[in-house]
């Protein structure tokens, strides 16, 4: 069986850090399947040991989802990755950990055929994400599709 190492990262910026002045920076990647992250608290001159975050997945894509009346520290930081199918997790505290993950879409091709591959935005001046991602429908047939979603912090 072949694993592959370290791969596919995506970077994110959260707060920054009252102590230093300094943002954290978080790196999510898939090695053999999994998706772990790596926080860096100092600009990227050195990193935390990877911890994973997901049992399978690639081509991750984060960003961090702030309101835009009000462009607090505290987002909330959306990860989306595919295969097999398409699942995004949120973190509540700056990718230190994550909430379970969620299958949002699972492709029609029968059988499964590899693909997957999602995106991320945030729609501008407001609080909601547009995800892009693929559907085959077979070998021989497939489609772009999007899904919006408003990410918010509850009160309760």
């Amino acid at each position: 069986m072949h694993y592959s190492g370290f791969n596919e990262g995506t970077l994110v910026t959260t707060a920054e850090d009252p102590k230093t002045g300094l943002n954290k920076l978080v790196c999510i990647m898939r090695t053999g399947g999994a998706m772990y992250r790596a926080i860096s608290v100092d600009s990227g001159l050195t990193w935390a040991a990877p911890d994973p975050i997901s049992r399978y997945g690639v081509a991750p894509q984060a960003l961090v989802v702030h309101e835009p009346q009000n462009n607090a520290t505290d987002g909330i930081m959306v990860v989306v990755y595919g295969r097999p199918f398409n699942f995004m997790t949120f973190s509540l505290d700056g990718g230190i950990s994550f909430l379970p993950e969620w299958c949002f879409f699972k492709s029609e091709a029968k059988p499964y055929d590899g693909s997957d591959y999602d995106t991320i935005v945030q729609v501008p001046n407001s609080s909601t994400i547009l995800i892009v991602y693929g559907n085959s429908r077979s070998a021989y047939s497939s489609e772009i599709l999007g899904t919006y979603i408003s990410v918010r912090r509850s009160n309760g």
